[in-house]
């Protein structure tokens, strides 16, 4: 068995990435099934992905939650993925596939596979985070009951189906086997909305996906090859004169996208700004501070002019971040350094989504008081 582990530490440089993780340790290294699959699925939504190619189980669970936190306080979030070429680890793979669906629709269970996934990751200083083999062996997190299952799976795409339906196909998912004559399939389930009330309704998205529309590994998608018809290759420098595409096609085509410019450039704008998020401005966040000694609180004046910050964010030297509780008149006691030399203040303005609407970055040469008495 294979296991994968996707997630982040809390530095900027520590960023999303994939784990092999196995008995002798970890290594980067991407999945090599389902590239599709997980080209496909949001990996900030929980998904779960069951299924077989070229005689290989696979499952991911994707999405989950944890209590740690990145550098702009935003929830960190693990993605799982097991591979085997045991049929005997089926059943296994099938019963964790219903409590990863189950745990996530029911919100009164004090038990789930993402609460139990994230106590087995361990921060670690070189990828930010770390987790073993043995930790993360699916029979950890459900067993099978051993009993043959008399009824093959059987699941139809819907887009917009309700929790309740997706609690069902969990339980067939337990009690069906995986279809025998479909060497290549996958089922794919995603949250759409979670959410954020106990009294409001999930909606989920279910693809049964064809054996045909399944991808081959990243590493071994075979090149592209020219048109062939019998014993002809096409040749387009048998049909355009050599300089068509010059003469011809390039003016054709300039002369478009500068006229398309000019004339739709400024609704295509308007119609964009509501939706897309805007860059960091460093106008939208401004903060200053006096020159600083080691072991001193710095005084900072600290202000805001888009109205779409709803949280500040100081972070020292691009590691340890804190939140920010203005005061009325804008003046806010930081508690400075420790040591002197160089050191690096970050101010970062976050929307109600957690992204960054604003950043400042200031530099200060931190002193010893001492030396500067003498």
């Amino acid at each position: 068995m294979e296991i994968f582990i996707q997630s982040r530490g809390f530095s900027r440089k520590q960023d999303y990435i994939w784990l092999k993780v196995s008995p002798d340790g970890m290594e980067p290294l991407e999945p090599p099934l389902y590239s599709l699959v997980i080209d496909s699925t949001e990996l900030r939504d929980f998904s779960v992905v069951l299924g077989r190619w070229n005689g290989q189980l696979c499952l991911l669970v994707a999405g989950l939650k944890s209590d740690r936190k990145d550098i702009a306080h935003r929830p960190i979030r693990n993605s799982v993925m097991w591979v085997s070429q045991n049929s005997q680890d089926e059943s296994t793979f099938r019963v964790l596939a219903s409590y990863a669906l189950k745990s996530q629709i029911s919100t009164s269970s004090n038990q789930s596979l993402q609460q139990e996934i994230d106590k087995v990751i361990q921060v670690r200083e070189s990828y930010g985070f770390q987790s073993s083999f043995s930790d993360l062996r699916p029979e950890n997190f459900a067993v099978s009951n051993g009993s043959e299952p008399k009824t093959e799976l059987a699941i139809e795409n819907n887009d917009r189906c309700l929790a309740d339906k997706v609690a069902k196909i969990a339980e067939q998912i337990e009690n069906s086997y995986l279809p025998s004559k479909k060497q290549d399939l996958a089922f794919i389930f995603t949250c759409l909305i979670p959410p954020v009330k106990s009294n409001e309704p999930q909606l989920w998205r279910v693809i049964n996906r064809a054996p045909g529309t399944l991808t081959m590994p990243k590493e071994i998608i075979p090149s592209a090859k020219p048109l062939n018809h019998g014993n002809t290759i096409f040749n387009p420098k048998d049909f355009f004169p050599k300089d068509f595409w010059i003469k011809t096609v390039f003016p054709s085509l300039l002369s478009v996208a500068l006229t398309a410019t000019i004339l739709l450039a400024p609704p295509i704008r308007n119609w964009l700004s509501p939706s897309c998020p805007s860059p960091p401005s460093s106008a939208a966040v401004t903060f200053s501070g006096q020159p600083v000694f080691a072991g001193l609180t710095i005084p900072l004046l600290i202000g805001r002019t888009d109205s779409r910050i709803k949280k500040l964010i100081l972070i020292r030297d691009h590691q340890e971040s804190q939140e920010v509780e203005l005061k009325s008149n804008g003046f806010y006691e930081y508690l400075g350094f420790q040591t002197e030399g160089k050191h690096h203040l970050t101010l970062q303005g976050l929307d109600s989504e957690g992204n960054v609407v604003g950043e400042q970055t200031r530099e200060y040469i931190v002193q010893k008081l001492s030396d500067v008495k003498q």
